[in-house]
């Protein structure tokens, strides 16, 4: 049965293993950096992997990420046996349709010279095990099994890492095998807990039907989803192109910035929207039950999210510095990365919004309004853009301004269906939240003032993480105090087991 409690506990075991694999992630970014810096090859292979996720994101989380989960849900209401056919013919249909899509890109590719498209091509093929792991997590969390599709990653991640800490030259090239590489290994890994829950028979398992009817009824969501997460992914490539105009190494100090951006968006925001989509899916006409999960997941997202984003501004300079500030990645790298990243923590509170809003009306097969709002965050990105590099020259701290002000008006355009969510409770909640964030903040960023009162960092280990472990203890504990002061509830109380 879907309560808070059980939601609670859903989200708490997603964090949990998203945090096992963003550990590894950060280990392979923090070789990265060590190793090579921010340079002009490293910068074509960041471009290279963001062309490549576009495709990823198209057909794996288009497909999956909002789709599969309610229509699978709808047939396992009424036929248990006939959902695990769902899946099924799914996956084989995908497989099919992915292989004739990578093999003509492919071919296509063939015509063209360069580092950033030579590198793309070979990541394209491990898309096919990506968007294939996508449909294995979405039935696993139907299932309830959250932790396993979260820590899947590691294995990308330990594959990667690996390849970093050995490679001597042609860096970017054997990258881009490590991708595919790891994406296979993340695919087995899913694959082989689905197996072993679906329990079909090899016959039943080889004998799939190609885009049945089932499935075929998909293709109205699915090209609504490609137009949405298709507009975004777009634009995300488009960052990067609009990076290298303002600076050559721009996406290098982008990359470094979102790396630390996406780990609260990962721990939380995914997590949230991820445990959700079910229960939600599943209470879809009990509208007291889905109001209830709404505003639950509202209140989480807004309390995490708003605790991030001042966390960033707080220590977001001194992790940057912990985590790459060695070797290879300068101090100018380590300054202009850091107020990347504090341009871009502004749009971790309207994203928790966007992901909760979208799975909501999802669970109610409303795809086209999250599409639509979609579309039009992403023409207010790539015109800001423009405006700032090209006509203000603003630089490349203007990429992530861009992407917060959108992530801001997708927000805005979503949130005017929920704004009954929004009542006196929920504002009071939040405003209780700002004030211990600020005060927080203030109190760790005069701490920080000792450790570096001209600005300039120290680059000595040791010294690094003597300063992150007293700035953090500043925030947290500060934070702790304030939020018993204003009687801020614990809005995770059902997590224990």
């Amino acid at each position: 049965m879907d309560n808070q409690r059980s939601i609670s506990h859903s989200i708490r075991r997603f964090a949990e293993g998203t945090m096992i694999s963003r550990i590894f992630g950060m280990l392979r970014d923090i070789s990265l950096a060590f190793f090579f810096g921010a340079t002009v090859e490293i910068a074509a292979f960041m471009v290279a992997f963001r062309l490549a996720s576009v495709f990823r994101r198209l057909f794996g989380e288009a497909l999956v990420g909002s789709i599969f989960v309610p229509y699978f849900e709808e047939i396992r209401s009424q036929d248990s046996k006939k959902a695990s056919y769902f899946y099924r013919d799914l996956s084989f249909s995908l497989l099919l349709f992915l292989s004739v899509l990578v093999s003509s890109v492919l071919c296509i590719g063939l015509f063209f010279s360069g580092e950033i498209v030579q590198y793309t091509m070979i990541m394209l093929v491990g898309l096919i095990f990506i968007c294939l792991t996508a449909v294995n997590s979405s039935y696993l969390q139907c299932e309830k099994r959250y932790f396993l599709p979260a820590i899947s990653p590691i294995l990308f991640n330990v594959v990667t890492l690996i390849a970093i800490c050995s490679i001597k030259e042609r860096i970017g090239y054997f990258l881009s095998i490590s991708v595919v590489i790891g994406f296979f290994m993340q695919w087995l890994l899913t694959q082989v807990k689905t197996s072993r829950l679906l329990k079909m028979s090899p016959r039943e398992w080889f004998t799939p039907q190609f885009f049945p009817k089932e499935i075929r009824s998909l293709l109205k969501p699915f090209f609504l989803g490609v137009m949405g997460i298709g507009a975004v992914q777009i634009n995300s490539a488009l960052d990067a192109i609009f990076a290298r105009f303002a600076d050559p190494i721009g996406p290098s100090y982008l990359w470094y910035a979102i790396r630390l951006q996406q780990l609260p968006m990962a721990l939380f925001a995914v997590s949230i929207a991820a445990s959700i989509l079910p229960p939600l899916a599943r209470a879809k006409d009990n509208k007291i039950s889905f109001d209830g999960i709404l505003s639950d997941a509202l209140q989480k997202g807004a309390f995490l999210m708003t605790f991030c984003t001042f966390g960033i501004w707080a220590l977001g300079a001194p992790s940057l510095n912990l985590l790459f500030g060695h070797g290879n990645f300068s101090s100018q790298s380590l300054l202009i990365s850091s107020g990347c990243l504090k341009a871009y923590s502004l749009a971790l509170i309207p994203s928790v919004f966007v992901f909760i809003f979208t799975q909501s009306l999802s669970a109610r097969k409303n795809f086209l309004v999250p599409a639509t709002a979609s579309v039009y965050a992403v023409l207010c990105n790539i015109s800001l853009n423009a405006f700032f590099v090209f006509w203000m020259g603003m630089g490349i701290y203007s990429i992530a301004i861009a992407t917060s002000i959108s992530a801001l008006f997708n927000a805005i355009i979503l949130g005017i269906r929920f704004k009954k969510q929004f009542d006196k409770s929920f504002f009071l909640l939040f405003l209780k939240v700002v004030i211990c964030g600020s005060i927080s903040t203030y109190l760790t960023l005069s701490t920080g003032k000792v450790f570096h009162p001209a600005g300039v960092f120290p680059r000595e280990l040791i010294a690094q993480g003597t300063e992150f472990i007293i700035l953090s203890f500043v925030y947290f504990s500060s934070f702790y105090i304030q939020c018993r002061l204003f009687k801020i509830p614990n809005l995770f109380k059902g997590t224990s087991d």
